[in-house]
């Protein structure tokens, strides 16, 4: 996957033992989110998913804290609202999970 290497590359991991790469998950979730599952993938559609996940991408790469704990799984990443509140629903009360925004590029949520 083209991606998958390109965030490999751009987050300074080893392409064959990377530390945390895109998980079947994530690319799926960008798939459908960015690109509606098409197959084909118009230039306005790829401008507006990298000026989305270009940001995070350029965060992870400069910073090393961010990076840690992309790596260590403290940031879960990409995830719409509607599973974050599912998955928390039967954790404690004041369990948080970290994510990517899906409105505002290169912030969390």
């Amino acid at each position: 996957n083209k991606l998958q290497r390109a965030f490999l590359r751009a987050t300074r991991q080893d392409l064959l033992k990377p530390l945390r790469a895109l998980s079947p998950y994530d690319l799926r979730f960008m798939h459908q989110r960015w690109f509606g599952a098409r197959h084909r993938v118009t230039e306005r559609q790829f401008d507006a998913f990298w000026n989305w996940f270009g940001k995070y991408v350029r965060i992870m790469r400069y910073d090393k804290n961010v990076m840690g704990m992309w790596e260590s799984g403290l940031i879960y990443g990409l995830i719409d609202r509607a599973d974050v509140n599912e998955l928390l629903r039967t954790q404690h009360i004041g369990a948080c999970l970290l994510r990517f925004s899906e409105r505002h590029p290169g912030l969390f949520a």
